[in-house]
């Protein structure tokens, strides 16, 4: 039987391995990253990193750690290769949000409420992607998207103990990766059935 802590591990190794056919694709002219969820991802990436290490995260705590370096590689090429030439009024009001939601983590200076804001902050960052991958399921790379769920699945396998800070993240992963999952795979799907 693997351990939490292996598991942990190859659930980082894994995340970090689903970023490679994403930046592939960017190159490729397939996939357009959002400008905005990606920089957010970045910023919250640290953020949630640092607050998961401080609520007791330690077998988990390498997907945080991939999902702060390799965002913020995205975030970078986002610069030349994303969606668009500009913001869009989501964006606007994602980036607004997470600006707000920054006022209650330097008052309450708790890890734990620190993780939830961070966590709702990262939300926020989900908004842009999934309106511009409704809009254009080719936009996202779906791979990419489904290594990201197996590995999040391993990480909730990989947790230490079960308590709700501890599980509120990997969770979260989750039940994101299997929205973007859906928009990107069912909607073409469902798209192709009806010009068939």
């Amino acid at each position: 039987m693997i351990n939490g802590e292996v598991l942990g591990i190859i659930a980082g190794v894994l995340s970090f391995i689903a970023y490679f056919p994403y930046i592939y694709s960017i190159f490729k002219g397939k996939t357009k990253p959002s400008r905005s969820s990606w920089w957010i991802w970045s910023f919250v990436g640290l953020l949630i990193l640092l607050s998961y290490y401080e609520v007791g995260a330690r077998n988990t705590i390498w997907i945080p750690l991939v999902f702060f370096i390799c965002p913020l590689i995205i975030a970078i090429l986002s610069i030349w290769f994303g969606e668009g030439k500009k913001l869009n009024k989501l964006d606007k009001i994602c980036i607004l949000g997470v600006l707000i939601s920054l006022i209650p983590w330097f008052v309450f200076k708790s890890a734990h409420v620190t993780l939830f804001i961070n966590i709702f902050i990262d939300f926020l960052g989900f908004l842009p992607t999934f309106q511009k991958t409704y809009q254009n399921t080719e936009s996202e790379d779906g791979t990419t998207w489904i290594l990201f769920f197996v590995a999040s699945i391993l990480n909730i396998i990989a947790l230490e103990n079960y308590g709700f800070s501890i599980m509120l993240y990997p969770a979260y992963m989750i039940i994101m990766d299997i929205i973007m999952i859906y928009i990107i795979f069912m909607k073409s799907f469902k798209f192709n059935k009806l010009i068939k």
